[in-house]
């Protein structure tokens, strides 16, 4: 957060609170091409949104799995330019990943769908992938 928000530690920093619609559809970048290895990609994302209220067009978000971490850039928000995504079911997409030489129509998406965060299956203990998620069908590997 405190990278986000360009900050050092000890910064000051005023707060305001804001009303924020609810999403109802999310698309991120993913910052690496390595990003494509994750198997359920969806399912990682969801798990990783759990900890997050909000988001807003442009942000960068840190996901963690199997011991990697993964930046997302938020490219597009709706209705609005930043949403709360708490107790919230939304779709979501992926746009190729930065520095991926591939035409979209080349490109099988992570994944396209409903994202229902109070649905995510938790992983098992010590298990490299996420479990499949309750709000649909698992996805193709990549």
């Amino acid at each position: 957060m405190m990278r986000n928000l360009a900050l050092e530690e000890g910064a000051l920093v005023h707060l305001q609170s804001a009303s924020l619609p609810i999403a109802t559809f999310v698309k991120f970048e993913p910052q690496s091409t390595e990003f494509l290895e994750i198997r359920n990609p969806g399912d990682v994302l969801a798990k990783s949104l759990e900890n997050i209220a909000c988001l807003t067009k442009g942000d960068v978000i840190e996901i963690s799995h199997s011991h990697r971490r993964y930046d997302l850039r938020v490219l597009e928000v709706r209705p609005g330019d930043a949403v709360s995504i708490t107790d919230c079911e939304m779709e979501i997409d992926f746009a190729p990943p930065v520095g991926c030489t591939q035409t979209v129509s080349q490109l099988s998406p992570p994944t396209t769908g409903p994202v229902d965060k109070k649905d995510v299956a938790k992983p098992a203990e010590g298990a490299g992938d996420s479990a499949p998620s309750a709000s649909g069908p698992s996805q193709p590997d990549v």
